[in-house]
């Protein structure tokens, strides 16, 4: 649809050679799950004559995904299926910890992918796009979407906020176009009153944050909080299986009872989860730029060092039971 809006919009000459665009819509390391490539920035790369591979920080890039993957997201995961996919027994300490490390989860296991699919792209000389840029260090919710998922987020702008008049068009058609693209990006992840709630929700959260800033500016502390806050309730309603789910929870939420609160059932993969999270807060702080251009410039050995410490760290603690990718459904 992008290729096809641009070209009738003028900012792109059609693709005359049908090999070069039949590589641009199947090129498979983003074809599944992303990031969603717009046509003039990886048409530009497939045209060159000669690609100019790039192997070893695209084998680093591989091995930090299946870490984020392996490691972090399918360990959190065991936890967070348990209390979601069993709301009666859930209680409110039960629910507090399942959302929280479903949010990292996703996280994990989204930005994993990407990383995955840009270590693939550059074995070929191709450079995706970055489609995460450390979210859940966002100031508030707008930078959070800057952020998250930043080819969906960038494509909904581009093709659907810009044409119903972005905030060309005075305040209350702002709010209203803000709110009617969230509930269609929540939409796009599947017919489910719960996507489209997780989509008003956000879409509710952005409007008010516009309506506010001109009244009322938050602390960078208290602005964060906020964002966090707001970002981790949204989850919640994206990982229910149901609206029957999300009532029979919030109901249980005002149990604070420590009954059955096994976390794992065992104190080894409950450390492991959480030194997960905590590896990937303290990395993500430390490397505040885009990690994926950092690699490029480490020297030969320093490359070599962080490929063996992220296989060895992935063969000794990775997960090997989990799931698909859970961007795969969408």
């Amino acid at each position: 649809m992008a290729y096809v809006i641009d070209v009738f919009r003028g900012r792109m000459e059609a693709e005359r050679s049908w090999t070069d665009y039949m590589l641009f819509i199947t090129f498979f390391p983003q074809l599944v799950a992303g990031p969603i490539e717009r046509a003039p920035h990886l048409m530009e790369q497939i045209k060159k004559p000669f690609l100019n591979p790039d192997v070893l920080p695209g084998l680093i890039l591989l091995a930090s995904g299946f870490f984020k993957k392996l490691v972090l997201a399918d360990r959190l995961g065991v936890y967070a299926d348990a209390v979601f996919n069993q709301p009666a027994e859930a209680s409110a300490p039960q629910i507090i910890t399942a959302t929280i490390f479903f949010g990292f989860q996703i996280y994990g296991d989204f930005s994993g992918y990407s990383d995955i699919a840009k270590g693939c792209a550059s074995f070929f000389g191709i450079n995706l796009m970055s489609n995460f840029r450390s979210p859940y260090l966002a100031t508030d919710l707008g930078d959070f979407w800057r952020r998250w998922h930043i080819s969906l987020s960038g494509w909904f702008r581009d093709y659907l906020y810009h044409p119903l008049g972005g905030n060309q068009a005075g305040q209350a058609r702002t709010y209203f176009n803000l709110f009617l693209v969230f509930c269609l990006s929540g939409l796009w992840h599947g017919a489910n009153w719960t996507f489209l709630l997780w989509g008003a929700w956000h879409g509710v959260g952005l409007v008010l944050q516009r309506f506010f800033q001109g009244f009322f500016k938050p602390g960078f502390f208290l602005s964060r909080g906020l964002c966090l806050l707001w970002v981790f309730a949204g989850w919640f309603i994206f990982r229910v299986n149901n609206l029957d789910d999300a009532a029979l929870l919030l109901r249980n939420s005002v149990k604070w009872n420590f009954e059955n609160y096994n976390l794992f059932h065992s104190l080894s993969e409950l450390c492991l989860a959480i030194s997960g999270i905590f590896i990937l807060i303290m990395s993500e702080q430390k490397l505040l730029k885009d990690y994926e251009e950092r690699i490029r410039h480490w020297s030969w050995p320093l490359r070599l060092a962080a490929l063996f410490t992220c296989i060895t760290a992935l063969l000794w603690l990775g997960h090997f039971k989990g799931g698909d990718f859970i961007y795969f459904q969408f």
